[in-house]
């Protein structure tokens, strides 16, 4: 037994085994949780079309974490062509707590034929453009998140496709000015390659102290 502990002890003692038995670790502590989805994060500024932040491309379960910093706060992302990314149905979530009744931030397309334009919609938009926004979800669904160890609240739901060769941007924002975190979920497959698996483990290390209330 002796003989197997020293072993151990000295594997653990190399710098690199070491960093492969906690990478090993901590990708099996977040399978087990369930769902698991590779997270991204927002960039400030992304408060106008110009500074949009290019919305995140895989074929895995992905998780946009960002921030409604000020009542006027708004966050653009610039979508990749139909050919590189598909964009179908998004599911808008905030941490659920105690002020995760009174929170309703809303997730919309903007671009050119689609519908009328919100009233006092936070972007000026041309006549030509237009505005889908969220479905707000009716029932109380949460999802426990793997890579924040807590629980988020469903807000609402965007289903879209995306016609070719026409720029669209996804806005975020909230109609009445509340602050606070979101997370923007597109369902994929579970992360499968060395390099998704990576991109877990360190977005799920920043999620988890930046992202968890």
């Amino acid at each position: 037994m002796k003989k197997y502990v020293s072993r151990i002890v000295t594997i653990l003692a190399t710098p690199i085994l070491s960093f492969l038995f906690l990478f090993l670790l901590i990708a099996a502590l977040l399978f087990s949780q369930g769902k698991t989805a590779i997270p991204f994060f927002e960039h400030e500024p992304n408060n106008s079309v110009p500074q949009a932040n290019p919305f995140p491309s895989s074929d895995s379960t992905i998780a946009l974490y960002g921030n409604l910093e000020s009542k006027s706060n708004i966050d653009l992302f610039s979508l990749p062509s139909p050919k590189d990314h598909s964009l179908k149905r998004l599911i808008l979530y905030v941490p659920k707590n105690n002020l995760s009744s009174i929170r309703r931030p809303t997730v919309a397309l903007v671009g050119k034929g689609l519908g009328s334009i919100p009233t006092a919609f936070p972007l000026n938009l041309s006549s030509e453009e237009g505005v889908l926004t969220s479905t707000p979800s009716k029932t109380n669904i949460s999802w426990h998140n793997s890579s924040t160890f807590s629980s988020w609240k469903e807000i609402g739901t965007l289903s879209f496709n995306l016609p070719a060769d026409i720029p669209y941007q996804l806005i975020i924002y909230d109609p009445v000015g509340e602050t606070g975190n979101y997370l923007l979920l597109e369902e994929g497959a579970e992360p499968h390659t060395l390099s998704q698996i990576f991109q877990l483990i360190s977005g799920s290390i920043k999620a988890f102290f930046t992202y968890r209330s």
